[in-house]
């Protein structure tokens, strides 16, 4: 969405994510600490073009907190896929406030089957809350 990068899960000279195999991967951010108070949300883009099924292609983002990850987000919230567009995303976050967390960016293909799809974008993610009165 806003050059001049963007965090891809896909091979950039090919194009897809098509291995021969299943893949998987994340990307964890550095540790954050989220505001005492909120109301708080993580926003960003992503581009999507994968299998829509919602067994398959799994696209996730989790919270890594307390030496866990809880899953915030899916790709079930834009259908599956974004249709080879990108589309805003919103995650409310009202639940781990006070918290020291990663921002985990999760794919896997569950198979090698059907991966010739361009693959997983995500861009322009930031935290968002209120400064007070």
């Amino acid at each position: 969405v806003t050059p001049p990068r963007s965090l891809y899960f896909g091979d950039p000279s090919t194009g897809n994510f098509q291995t021969g195999g299943a893949v998987t991967g994340v990307a964890r951010s550095p540790l954050i600490q989220l505001p005492a108070t909120g109301p708080i949300a993580l926003k960003g883009a992503t581009y999507i073009d994968v299998e829509p099924l919602f067994s398959r292609d799994l696209v996730w983002i989790a919270l890594e907190v307390g030496g866990g990850d809880v899953e915030v987000w899916n790709k079930e919230a834009v259908g599956g896929t974004t249709a080879q567009a990108w589309m805003p995303f919103e995650v409310d976050l009202a639940a781990f406030v006070g918290e020291t967390v990663r921002v985990v960016f999760g794919f896997d293909s569950i198979d090698g089957v059907n991966n010739t799809g361009e693959g997983v974008y995500f861009d322009d993610v930031s935290f968002w809350w209120s400064c007070g009165d």
